[in-house]
């Protein structure tokens, strides 16, 4: 339904997006995957609305151990997270 109006669609994303960057907060003690849970989040819904630039921002962004997002799954052993990525 909400994909009838492109525009509302896409802003929709965006907004989502928007708020799994800013908003997220994992738990002191989360899983490794949890405390990227954001980005990961935020980057499917970039996809979405087809928001190229967002999406790279996302997957070239560095992490608070000096990792990219995409580097840092890897090294986790993410791979299944790694791979749409």
């Amino acid at each position: 339904m909400l994909k009838a109006d492109p525009h509302t669609w896409e802003a929709a994303e965006q907004q989502a997006a928007h708020l799994w960057l800013t908003a997220y907060q994992p738990a002191p003690d989360a899983p490794n995957l949890e405390t990227v849970r954001g980005y990961l989040e935020a980057f499917d819904h970039c996809y979405e609305a087809q928001d190229w630039d967002k999406t790279k921002n996302i997957f070239f962004n560095s992490l608070d151990k000096g990792n990219k997002l995409y580097w840092q799954l890897g090294i986790w052993g993410y791979y299944s997270e790694q791979t749409p990525i």
